[in-house]
């Protein structure tokens, strides 16, 4: 995997990131496709909406990851014929690690404000818990071989809007939580590039389904995933919150 997210913090631009960051794929990818052994390829990636709009929309750090996809096909097809790719969408750990995604209380009335560049109607995939999904899609990924070969995965089964991981949010705290859209000049002032880049990813979503299912996917039924085996949204919030986060 790589991440483009470590060179912005660093002080490079958005679109430096994604240069870096292509750059350091096709590393990873030219290394891979010389292993005499390998057998299966497996890539973190993302949909691009400069890809799908034609350069009317974009967002950096999934423009260049999918950059890396593409250049893969083309460049090194042997890679590329036992390669799956795994889209990964909204972390429910951010609404606890990342400041722009955390719900903050509103001081003197025992609420919470989460603040955001976006819709609340809007859906995203949902990812689940980072710390056990991942390792899951890999997992039957190899196991399912050449059936999953060239083909994207979402990871994990849910989408929902913003206003539901609200809703489920409350529940799971017992805090009352409104989820407030906020512009994408308002974010920028407060978050930086951080809040520019995530509005820009969440205004792709507004505009479409990035987590469309196409016929260059595989299903998670085709995966042989086990659904009681995977943490949802709800299950990722109860763990954080039985850590200590929001006591």
């Amino acid at each position: 995997m790589t991440n483009w997210w470590e060179h912005l913090f660093r002080g490079k631009s958005q679109d430096e990131s994604g240069v870096l960051e292509e750059e350091q794929g096709m590393k990873l990818a030219r290394a891979a496709s010389v292993i005499p052994t390998l057998t299966h390829y497996i890539f973190s990636t993302t949909p691009s909406p400069m890809r799908l709009f034609k350069g009317k929309m974009r967002a950096p750090h999934m423009d260049y990851k999918a950059n890396i996809d593409a250049r893969i096909k083309e460049e090194l097809p042997g890679l590329a014929a036992v390669t799956t790719y795994l889209y990964f969408g909204y972390y429910p750990q951010n609404m606890a690690f990342f400041p722009l995604c955390k719900p903050f209380e509103v001081p003197g009335t025992g609420q919470y404000i989460q603040a955001m560049p976006t819709n609340p109607h809007a859906k995203v995939l949902l990812s689940g818990d980072m710390t056990v999904n991942p390792g899951i899609w890999v997992r039957q990924s190899l196991i399912s071989g050449s059936k999953a070969y060239g083909k994207y995965a979402n990871v994990a089964l849910e989408k929902w809007t913003f206003q539901e991981m609200v809703d489920v949010w409350s529940e799971v705290t017992g805090k009352k939580c409104v989820f407030t859209e906020i512009s994408i000049e308002a974010v920028t002032k407060l978050h930086g590039d951080v809040g520019a880049e995530l509005a820009l990813q969440y205004k792709y979503g507004e505009a479409c389904d990035p987590w469309e299912e196409t016929d260059e996917h595989i299903s998670p039924e085709d995966l042989g995933i086990d659904k009681n085996e995977v943490v949802g949204f709800r299950g990722t919030i109860e763990g954080l919150k039985k850590m200590g986060f929001w006591a």
